[in-house]
């Protein structure tokens, strides 16, 4: 009896303990109601000066996403780098507050901006004029306070300065807390001594002349048009741009042997005498390319890739692009494994190339995969690669690709990455891309002439187009138009890819109202208008009317609405030719047109008009388009 007695409670005390746990549970579920549930809206409270414009490019990813605590942590984190609050207070809200089953996420943050700059200051700039450093920086006035863009604008002013001979400019930047709790801030510029180039000499040259070689340098003396700034990052590339020009003239032995700075201080600065001394040693002459261990290749094949001809002076540039087309015909084959090592061999001025070539077996792509993109789906970038998992590896056809890519302007850049697969013979192509806003609104308020003095000379128009619309790489867009006498309204959408092919459709719906006038010919004789001797109302004989150039006074016109809708269909199919992307399009345009007036009142002098008056009159047009892309 005991023991029942101890069950009994055992059992109670474990039925209590799960209802307690059941409750938790349940109050939990409802409490974290939006886990898991489609984000519908973010929007933003308190803004004052940072646009809601500013903010989309970072909330557009996670719309409609499921909503998840790394999701809104990551969103979160990505707000507050923009540096533009300094404070974030966020708070979910069901889009349907009497079903919380059912509902959507909106997310609305409530943001305290950073302080407004009200003022900006130079200190220290007297080589410099104020307009032409606040063009340099991008901080402006009424922006709100953001330390990145201060130390990036501090950075751009050093390189300002740098490009005017500034060598030592040295800027930081203070803020100051006004009593309306906006700031001042201050760039504290030490210019330091401005460099000018007085003189750029050369020893050693005694095949090409001292003007020659000057030409040839980007670092110029001062004269009447240059101002002869120092720039050091101009001086190393001038370094390797003067031994580049004696290797592309035969000297390939040439070589810089030192730059000689000669500095003379003034009241207006340092005035350089630059001094460049060389070694140009002998001229060569090119011998040709000898090819051993080649056999996936005919020596004859390879020897075709060579463009420069023997005997003639070597061109360093030309003959490396030689050797790298030797080195690509592999490589755009799939041999992406091959080792070429190369014997350089110079005898009595004679310059000659020995390949050994190690073959090994092709490379097959493994896997294809894309990293980087938030909004588009990888499908729509991969489908613009011309290769797929198994196929032979190509530099040539992912090259196709990556311009495939930047042609469809949803990336501001593509890289394609090969690594190696799971075994010598496969490997991994990864595609990193970077997107950019594919979301473009213009607005425009348009004020121009009219020849009707009763019509307001303004139009206003909107457009707005989506190129990668939901992220699947089509199309959709929006535009009106409107001033006093001409509106419309257009709806597109292009659906890039049909049936899994480079295959593109779309139609777009238009609707146009005019306000338009036209003669009359209400009083005797009723000509039809379709006869030689025929005038309208305004005039007393058809001389009268002729020389009036055909156009009757205004107070002989009739005015007369004319609603147009039009329905247009498109296509077009690209193919990849070894010309380039050839493409070929077509479309057809159907609808209808009104002319619409009061039948009682006027009689219009233009047959056609008359006829067809509050009539539906039919549009038809067609389009052909061909097109290639290289």
């Amino acid at each position: 009896m005991q023991h029942t007695k101890t069950a009994l409670v055992v059992c109670f005390a474990l039925m209590l303990n799960l209802s307690a746990v059941y409750a938790q549970n349940s109050q939990r579920a409802q409490d974290e109601w939006w886990m898991g549930k489609t984000i519908r809206d973010i929007s933003f409270e308190g803004l004052r000066h940072v646009r809601k414009a500013d903010l989309d490019g970072v909330i557009e990813p996670y719309l409609n996403k499921p909503y998840s605590d790394d999701l809104f942590f990551e969103l979160l984190g990505n707000l507050y780098e923009l540096e533009f609050f300094e404070e974030i207070r966020p708070t979910t809200l069901p889009s349907i507050p009497s079903d919380l089953a059912n509902s959507e996420v909106l997310v609305r943050f409530t943001v305290r901006e950073r302080p407004v700059l009200t003022r900006i200051v130079f200190s220290g700039n007297a080589g410099l004029r104020r307009s032409e450093l606040l063009d340099t920086i991008s901080l402006k006035v009424n922006d709100v306070l953001n330390t990145l863009k201060i130390r990036l604008d501090e950075d751009a002013l050093e390189q300002k300065y740098l490009e005017k001979g500034y060598t030592e400019a040295k800027i930081r930047s203070e803020t100051q807390t006004n009593k309306d709790g906006s700031v001042t801030l201050t760039f504290v510029i030490d210019e330091g001594e401005k460099v000018i180039v007085e003189a750029v000499n050369f020893e050693g040259n005694n095949v090409f002349t001292t003007r020659k070689l000057r030409g040839v340098l980007s670092l110029k003396p001062k004269g009447i048009i240059k101002d002869g700034a120092f720039q050091e990052a101009k001086l190393i590339a001038d370094r390797q741009t003067l031994v580049q020009f004696y290797r592309d003239k035969g000297y390939i032995d040439a070589e810089l042997i030192d730059v000689v700075r000669e500095v003379k201080h003034d009241t207006k600065g340092s005035r350089l005498t630059l001094t460049f001394r060389l070694r140009e040693g002998a001229i060569y002459t090119f011998g040709g390319i000898t090819l051993s261990g080649n056999s996936i290749f005919t020596t004859e094949e390879l020897q075709k890739l060579v463009t420069s001809n023997e005997k003639d002076t070597v061109n360093a540039r030309r003959l490396e692009m030689d050797l790298q087309r030797i080195a690509d015909k592999y490589y755009d084959d799939g041999y992406i494994f091959n080792t070429i090592s190369r014997e350089e061999i110079k005898e009595n001025g004679v310059l000659s190339y020995r390949l050994n070539i190690v073959e090994r077996n092709r490379a097959h792509i493994e896997s294809i995969t894309v990293r980087g993109n938030k909004k588009t789906r990888p499908e729509v970038i991969l489908r613009e690669m011309p290769l797929e998992e198994g196929d032979v590896f190509s530099k040539v056809k992912v090259m196709e690709g990556t311009r495939n890519l930047y042609n469809l302007q949803y990336f501001s850049s593509v890289m394609p990455e090969p690594r190696q697969g799971s075994v010598e013979s496969l490997m991994d192509l990864v595609i990193n891309v970077e997107e950019q806003m594919t979301t473009e609104i213009q607005a425009g308020l348009q004020f121009s002439g009219t020849s009707d003095p009763k019509d307001w000379p303004v139009s206003l128009q909107f457009k707005w187009t989506d190129r990668n619309f939901l992220g699947y790489g089509n199309i959709l867009g929006a535009e009106v138009n409107a001033s006093n006498s001409v509106q419309n309204v257009s709806l597109q959408y292009t659906h890039r890819w049909l049936f899994g092919l480079p295959l593109s459709g779309g139609f777009d719906f238009t609707v146009q109202h005019q306000r338009r006038y036209a003669a009359m010919a209400n009083n005797a004789p009723y000509f039809n208008g379709d006869e030689d001797y025929a005038f309208p109302d305004g005039f007393t004989s058809y001389d009268e009317y002729y020389n009036a150039s055909k156009l009757p006074p205004d107070e002989y016109l009739m005015r007369y609405q004319q609603w147009s809708f039009t329905l247009g269909f498109s296509t077009g199919y690209r193919w990849l030719t070894f010309l380039g992307n050839l493409g070929l399009g077509g479309g057809i345009r159907g609808g209808f047109r009104i002319n619409q007036y009061d039948t009682d009142l006027y009689r219009a002098f233009d047959p056609t008009l008359r006829k067809r008056a509050n009539t539906p009159t039919p549009i038809t047009s067609i389009s052909a388009s061909l097109s290639l892309d290289n």
